[in-house]
């Protein structure tokens, strides 16, 4: 089977020719409680598996890693080449985000974890298919136009700013203001 394209999100600035780096760095900078879903993941992770800790992180489309992109303003986007051999692991990414909103009921983690490991689709949203991969070489960054980033800000800022009204509002008027 011939060599494919998938896509990578990066903070650093990668060459082409590069070898991608693992995602370790990004594991170092998760917020505790994300931290803990992805333990859990680890936990139940089959054998034959690899630590999602210790490998690439690829996305499958460039739809999913263009719009991952832009929610993080400090990363780039690239076209990577992967030789079929590479790839440890398809999961579908909402996986993660459903247990995320599970973080209080352990069973619940670890069916999202088990189903992760299974390569099935979530039954939340559209699959985001991460590839685990143990190498891959950049072919190319793709650039995205900073009024994409700008426009992602804005919206992430009226929704923001929704939430808070909504907040406020529900805080008035639990105290009679």
């Amino acid at each position: 089977m011939p060599s494919f394209n998938a896509f990578r999100v990066h903070a650093d600035a990668l060459q082409p020719g590069d070898h991608v780096p693992a995602s370790t760095a990004f594991f170092d900078g998760l917020d505790p409680k994300k931290q803990a879903v992805e333990k859990a993941f680890d936990d139940v992770k089959p054998s034959e598996k690899p630590s999602r800790r210790a490998t690439i992180y690829l996305f499958e489309q460039e739809t999913d890693a263009h719009q991952w992109c832009i929610r993080h303003a400090t990363r780039r986007l690239y076209v990577v080449e992967v030789e079929p051999a590479a790839v440890q692991h398809r999961g579908d990414w909402n996986w993660l985000g459903k247990a995320l909103r599970y973080a209080t009921d352990p069973a619940a983690i670890q069916a999202c974890a088990e189903s992760y490991w299974r390569g099935e689709p979530c039954d939340v949203g559209t699959p985001v298919w991460e590839l685990l991969v143990s190498d891959a070489i950049v072919l190319r960054e793709i650039l995205i136009p900073q009024e994409e980033y700008d426009a992602a800000n804005q919206e992430k800022d009226a929704v923001l700013d929704d939430i808070a009204a909504d907040f406020q509002g529900r805080l008035r008027g639990s105290l009679g203001i």
